[in-house]
């Protein structure tokens, strides 16, 4: 009789010991899957905190835009002997008289660039050395 007890005990000692073993098993893949989540997780946080800068700067670069924009909308098209096309400030009276005037080509793609030259009764010579547009008139 004592046989068969000792097989007995055995038999539950080895199932013991395999459940034990799957435990163990199952325990070890879930700390790896604990793991990989605390990775994708750190990944995710970088990531994140990536697109919130991406954001910053996009919202700064739209303030940007809509103060250039803003200013742009201080000028209005104006034009010199000849049908020379300019800007020139709202204030101003017109284009002949106007102090400064400014590259049209220039003001059309967001920027603002005084134009240089000669602008009189009988002759005009302007040009921009931002965007090297010229008009001329004599």
């Amino acid at each position: 009789m004592s046989l068969v007890s000792e097989a007995t005990q055995l038999i539950g000692f080895i199932r013991k010991t395999s459940k034990e073993a799957a435990i163990q098993e199952a325990v070890n893949d879930l700390q790896i899957k604990i793991g990989d989540l605390a990775q994708e997780r750190i990944e995710l946080i970088d990531t994140v905190s990536d697109l919130k800068a991406k954001i910053a700067e996009l919202e700064e670069a739209a303030a940007e835009a809509e103060r250039q924009k803003a200013k742009l909308d201080q000028y209005k098209p104006g034009t010199l002997p000849g049908n020379v096309p300019c800007y020139i400030h709202q204030d101003e009276k017109d284009a002949y008289s106007a102090s400064k005037r400014y590259c049209p080509q220039c003001y059309e793609s967001g920027r603002l660039h005084q134009l240089s030259g000669i602008a009189d009764m009988h002759m005009v010579a302007v040009n921009c050395a931002q965007c090297r547009w010229s008009g001329t008139h004599m």
